[in-house]
């Protein structure tokens, strides 16, 4: 099957219902060796949101009483671009990009002072370019192909989203994590600006791109008396990664061996 891109990729992690300590500037220059372009502070919520370029693409850091958020994102394409794919930035290769991703983050883990948390997840935007709505919906089957039959030249405005729980083992013991995948078939258009003689701005449509489109949230289970350290952390983000791998590649799998 042909290749993912990524446009998004995110971690998440939900503190116990308790003070949280940070140390958000500190945190932000282990990660990225660099000051932020930009930082946004509230004090009233507390709510703190960092953001940089970084490797291509725009890195952004947000912390608040109930989460923290690592969010790697596409820059935005050019609005004069020729190329009518650029209406659906992209970061790179899922499977070169999110090894980043987690590169990024171990950097972030081996702080010592991380606090621990009750929840994390992992989420990331995938997507195939389609020649048009037919060919993206039969790609979609080949995804699809256990769980439902799409009517490929008699349908639209498709969504199909479920949640596939499973079981891993952490230290020993048992641990649900939630495995939610939506598919789709997207349509992005845009406009290309020109200036012609006299300073006159014209707005010609471009042809509006298709891509089959895949979102994923994978994540703890929901269990307050749940304890993750930052080694454990960094354990389930690489799980994480690889049950969102598998999704990608084998798309919506009914059942499953358990590993």
């Amino acid at each position: 099957m042909t290749e993912w891109v990524v446009s998004v990729l995110r971690f998440t992690a939900f503190p116990p219902a308790t003070e949280l300590t940070i140390n958000p500037d500190q945190w932000w220059l282990a990660v990225t060796d660099s000051l932020p372009d930009r930082v946004v502070l509230e004090p009233k919520i507390p709510q703190y949101q960092y953001m940089g370029t970084y490797n291509e693409g725009q890195l952004s850091f947000g912390i608040n009483p109930t989460r923290i958020d690592w969010l790697w994102t596409a820059q935005e394409s050019s609005p004069d671009t020729d190329n009518i794919t650029d209406s659906m930035p992209i970061l790179g290769r899922f499977t070169e990009k999110v090894d980043e991703f987690r590169k990024t983050l171990q950097k972030w883990f081996q702080i010592g002072d991380l606090p621990v948390q009750s929840r994390v997840a992992f989420g990331a935007i995938l997507s195939q370019p389609a020649a048009d709505r037919a060919s993206g919906y039969q790609r979609l089957q080949n995804y699809l192909s256990q769980s439902v039959k799409i009517d490929i030249h008699n349908s639209s405005e498709f969504l199909y989203q479920i949640n596939r729980p499973r079981t891993i083992l952490l230290d020993n013991r048992e641990l649900l994590m939630n495995r939610l995948s939506k598919w789709s078939v997207a349509i992005a258009t845009s406009q290309k600006v020109m200036f012609v003689p006299g300073g006159l701005l014209v707005q010609q449509q471009v042809s509006p791109a298709l891509a089959i489109r895949l979102e994923l949230d994978i994540s703890t289970e929901a269990n307050p008396e749940n304890r993750f350290d930052s080694r454990n952390q960094e354990v389930l983000l690489r799980e994480m990664i690889g049950l969102g791998e598998q999704i990608a590649s084998n798309g919506d799998i009914v059942s499953y061996e358990p590993d």
